[in-house]
């Protein structure tokens, strides 16, 4: 059984995106959707040693689906020409 939640957000302008910007089900048994604001260039799901495990530059939909499959703490970044947002993700098992 997985579980998720994020907080802390960072960037600029984030009010207006960071509301814009979801993720749920919080907590998640594993699959989670994103959804986005439609001016999002890029996503990048991130591991805590920095490491990119997953990116993205084509966005056609303002939601789709993703599934962590490892225990552990996630930085999800979203990223539009006028700001970045950045919601830490913990999947537990």
């Amino acid at each position: 059984n997985n579980m998720a939640q994020w907080a802390t957000t960072t960037g600029t302008n984030e009010t207006n995106f960071n509301s814009a910007f979801e993720l749920y089900p919080n907590p998640t048994s594993g699959e989670f959707i994103f959804e986005i604001p439609s001016e999002t260039l890029q996503i990048q799901v991130i591991n805590v040693l920095g490491e990119i495990i997953y990116t993205t530059k084509s966005l056609d939909e303002s939601s789709f689906k993703f599934e962590l499959t490892e225990n552990g703490t996630y930085f999800i970044r979203v990223f539009t020409a006028k700001s970045t947002v950045t919601k830490l993700l913990t999947v537990l098992k």
